[in-house]
């Protein structure tokens, strides 16, 4: 089972803060050259880059901002 399983690759950005963001793909090239480019932003301040990533979500969502929290959100 091991040996058919698919490999995953995350580029996962975390702040001095709370919020944290995660990419997973089966894309091995799109996660380097995206981790590429973030550590060129941060180099280089007035870089800029855009990729369009499409958002698929699996699992919970669970949104908390502040004190505003709206909990688990079903779907």
């Amino acid at each position: 089972m091991v040996l058919s399983a698919r490999t995953y690759y995350a580029l996962v950005i975390e702040t001095a803060g709370t919020p944290r963001r995660a990419l997973v793909s089966t894309g091995e090239n799109l996660v380097r050259r995206l981790v590429d480019e973030v550590m060129e932003a941060i180099d280089n301040p007035v870089a800029e880059f855009k990729e369009l990533v499409t958002n698929y979500h699996v699992g919970d969502k669970i949104y908390q901002y502040g004190d505003f929290n709206i909990g688990k959100v079903l779907r």
